[in-house]
């Protein structure tokens, strides 16, 4: 009788699951901060603050929390033969996606490599899903090699291997067009992009987010290629259809469209609409390093210093963990050297 009307909080959990993908993923901080102390040594109670994070600018938050996750998961498959792995590939990927996003390019590949020494088993290999341990490796390996920016990797035959499904087939061929576009090998990425639409018409599962890819890298090929409208508006198709992709986390595309799109406008001087774009992905990954050094360099291009600035110093805080030998760690320690920063 005394609890009637009375008001009874949510657990934390449905707290964070129920602000994870809103505009708002900061109103589940508190909730993350108690969770942990409800459920102790439970992979699920480790891992869940790491989607809110993950959609915040807290990244190493993030990491910290997928990396306590895939600990305990871990643990559990060494001790029974029986468990199953699939959560740990979950986890594991978007540790990976995570990593990416702050910068940390030689832990994701280590990340990538863990996930695939699992080999698949009987079931994985003959079927079409792609949530096993080996193929969300896989995809992390292409969401990596493309997210750094890693041409000669990608072309080199060796670090993405070749698998017999479309879906993993039509990932390599995305980021094999990619780098030769981005190298000026225009004839290769043509047939590239003639091979990954062959792989489209295979997919069995997950068709929209390679139909998609085949738009981008088609966007990718024009505008490098010097027809600007053309792939400029295949780049706006391709991000709409992208941002429309039903929810999911990580994300089913290796990376925001956008960010693609406004690497390219950066790489041809067209610094307004890298600017733009790059705004635009600040919305969808508000912590992303990537896109706040992509803005700054855009900024400098428009003549906007002290935009450029601040930029530049929020980049600094997001990669403040990266691998200080990327390109844009590289440029910072140069800027900050000549008193720019």
């Amino acid at each position: 009788m005394g609890r009637i009307g009375r008001k009874v909080k949510p657990p934390p959990s449905c707290l964070i699951h129920a602000w994870e993908g809103s505009k708002t993923p900061e109103k589940a901080w508190h909730s993350n901060a108690r969770y942990g102390g409800y459920v102790v040594d439970i992979p699920h109670a480790a891992h869940m603050p790491g989607h809110i994070y993950a959609q915040s600018d807290r990244i190493q938050e993030a990491i910290s929390a997928f990396s306590a996750a895939a600990a305990i998961e871990l643990k559990w498959i060494e001790s029974d033969s029986l468990y199953p792995t699939g959560h740990h590939a979950h986890n594991m990927h978007f540790l990976i996606h995570a990593l990416n996003l702050g910068g940390r390019y030689q832990q994701s590949m280590e990340k990538v490599h863990d996930l695939l020494a699992f080999k698949e088993n009987p079931r994985e290999r003959g079927g079409n899903t792609q949530t096993g341990p080996w193929r969300q490796g896989y995809f992390g390996l292409i969401k990596t090699v493309v997210r750094f920016e890693k041409w000669n990797e990608i072309l080199d035959g060796k670090t993405i291997p070749v698998y017999d499904k479309p879906e993993q087939n039509a990932w390599r061929h995305w980021a094999m067009g990619l780098a030769y576009a981005a190298t000026g090998q225009m004839d290769q990425a043509k047939t590239t992009l003639a091979d990954m639409r062959k792989d489209l018409d295979g997919v069995t599962s997950a068709k929209e987010p390679i139909g998609i890819g085949v738009q981008e890298l088609e966007a990718t090929i024009a505008a490098r290629n010097g027809d600007r409208k053309k792939g400029y508006e295949l780049f706006r198709k391709a991000a709409d259809r992208e941002a429309a992709l039903l929810y999911s986390e990580p994300p089913s595309y290796p990376r925001p469209v956008v960010e693609g799109f406004a690497n390219v406008a950066l790489a041809g001087g067209d610094f307004a609409t890298a600017d733009k774009e790059y705004r635009e992905a600040l919305t969808r990954e508000p912590g992303s390093g990537r896109a706040f050094f992509g803005l700054a360099a855009a900024l400098d291009g428009l003549g906007n210093a002290a935009e450029a600035r601040a930029a530049r110093e929020h980049a600094a805080r997001a990669w403040a963990a990266a691998d200080a030998d990327l390109p844009q760690m590289q440029k910072l320690r140069g800027t900050a050297a000549a008193g720019g920063q």
